[in-house]
């Protein structure tokens, strides 16, 4: 362990910095990847050295004999006399110091039961002063973050503490006033969604995965479980929902499989959920249409970059739930006026103020486009190494950049012996190594339009590539870049760039 070192690097979605080595004195950083199996490698052996011991407890006359439970570094021990708990500890205790892992004490109990009833006996005395407390019959000791005593897990505790918390938490959610499609919530971000756990469908999953387990397995001290009449009808319950499965070897790998298949059934339901939503599910019916390239449109939100506040108000377009005079009109029934408050002319939805407002068209929206814009012909340059600033949102592009046989041009109008009405594009991208001109035009129309407007650009400028092509005797590939106003993107966007 003394001679370990490792290189840290901090990534983020643009670039990476590394840091100098870092010698590993004792462990693993937390969070590292390699520190629970390392410690799961660590631990395995002493579940031998116990088993190896002959101590432990068994609960009927030719039964299986139960010396441990070990979950992690939560350990429980069984022993049937206090002779063969010193022998298990002392076990513990060699195993712990080799490994060069501490006893924590202070979080040690010791129980002594009789006939199912808990005895008071002496505390058990170790090495250096350090003892174990003695479990009293009034008293409870947290195994795994359970409460447990003699009579067994203290049920009415738990729950009650399980309910505090949990309305702690819903308490802090509704004092921050945040709305939602619940639904949208639980969906995979690869769908769309924000990809919050749901407490209920971890719940269901775990329990279908646990009657799975069960059901299948040949473990002895697992079927125990099964006899037990009241859990047994809760687990069998969920065991007929389990779909079947081929082709699996192992207990494990029937339960694993069978929790993915009800993991991915339960998300197809949330989905479909959301979708049937006749004002909340536009967005989604939208982008599941097959011209939608799904995984681009859904990029921004598997990658994560953007604040909480900025996902929830991008996704409050999507869903259509912001506070507009024709939402408050037709939807909250508060109000009868639905005319836009700027224009006065059309109902306020929130397509009219995103693509169709004349009074936000001459500037907002150009700004808009001209951002977009300006961030493709700051990634051209860079493609090109012409030198840009560090930052896209800052960079200014020029007229013209030249490097070798390359030129690029922004926003200029191509003047052809012919008159051509549609002459200017966003960005001219002229390759003389390559033969190869490329006519690139951005447009940020509604949603419903993506398909609509990539064909309009082709058309229009047909005309010109045809002239271009003539006059510079080089190939022409006209790239239209339609981004729906709330982040549709075309399936055709990927053989156009």
């Amino acid at each position: 362990m003394q001679n370990w070192s490792k290189n840290l690097i901090a990534k983020n979605y643009f670039n990476s910095v590394e840091i100098k080595e870092v010698k590993i004195k004792r462990g693993i950083f937390q969070r590292d990847s390699l520190s629970p199996l390392l410690f799961c490698i660590a631990l395995f052996p002493l579940t031998s050295e116990l088993k190896e011991s002959s101590t432990g407890y068994q609960l009927h006359p030719g039964g299986t004999k139960i010396d441990h439970l070990l979950y992690i570094d939560d350990l429980k021990l069984f022993a049937k006399s206090k002779n063969e708990l010193e022998i298990q500890l002392e076990s513990v205790k060699v195993f712990s110091e080799n490994i060069k892992m501490s006893f924590g004490f202070e979080k040690c109990a010791k129980a002594t039961l009789k006939k199912g009833r808990i005895e008071y006996t002496e505390k058990l005395e170790l090495i250096n002063d350090n003892n174990i407390k003695e479990l009293l019959p009034t008293t409870s000791y947290k195994y795994l973050g359970i409460k447990e005593s003699a009579k067994g897990v203290e049920q009415a505790e738990m729950k009650n503490q399980i309910r505090k918390k949990f309305l702690r938490r819903i308490r802090l959610i509704m004092k921050t006033e945040l709305t939602a499609d619940v639904h949208r919530l639980y969906v995979p971000r690869r769908d769309g969604g924000r990809g919050l756990p749901q407490i209920e469908g971890i719940v269901n999953n775990t329990l279908i995965g646990l009657a799975t387990y069960l059901n299948e397995t040949e473990n002895q001290q697992l079927k125990l479980v099964l006899n037990d009449q009241g859990e047994n009808r809760k687990l069998s319950k969920f065991h007929k929902k389990t779909p079947e499965i081929e082709n699996s070897r192992t207990t494990t790998e029937i339960a694993k499989d069978v929790r993915k298949k009800e993991k991915e059934k339960a998300e197809a339901k949330l989905q479909e959920k959301w979708k049937e939503k006749e004002m909340h599910g536009q967005y989604c019916r939208e982008m599941q249409k097959e011209h939608v390239n799904k995984f681009i449109t859904n990029g921004w939100l598997r990658k994560g970059l953007l604040k909480g506040e900025t996902e929830a108000l991008i996704t409050a377009y999507q869903d259509q739930a912001i506070s507009t005079n024709y939402y408050k009109a037709c939807i909250l029934k508060t109000q009868e006026n639905t005319a836009c408050r700027i224009c006065q002319q059309h109902a306020e939805t929130i397509h009219h103020l995103l693509t169709g407002c004349p009074i936000l068209a001459p500037r907002e929206y150009t700004q808009r486009h001209d951002s977009v814009a300006s961030q493709i012909h700051w990634n051209i340059c860079k493609a090109f190494n012409i030198p840009v600033s560090l930052k896209w949102y800052e960079y200014k592009p020029r007229p013209v950049e030249e490097t070798g046989d390359v030129t690029i041009l922004w926003n200029m109008q191509i003047h052809t012996d012919q008159t051509i009405l549609a002459n200017k594009l966003d960005i001219v991208v002229k390759d003389k190594k390559h033969n190869l001109c490329q006519l690139i035009d951005v447009a940020i129309p509604s949603d419903y339009n993506v398909i609509q407007k990539e064909a309009e650009k082709m058309n229009k400028y047909k005309d010109l590539a045809i002239e271009v092509s003539r006059m510079w005797k080089i190939k022409i590939k006209t790239i239209p870049i339609i981004i729906g106003v709330t982040g549709l993107v075309s399936k055709n966007i990927t053989n156009l760039l």
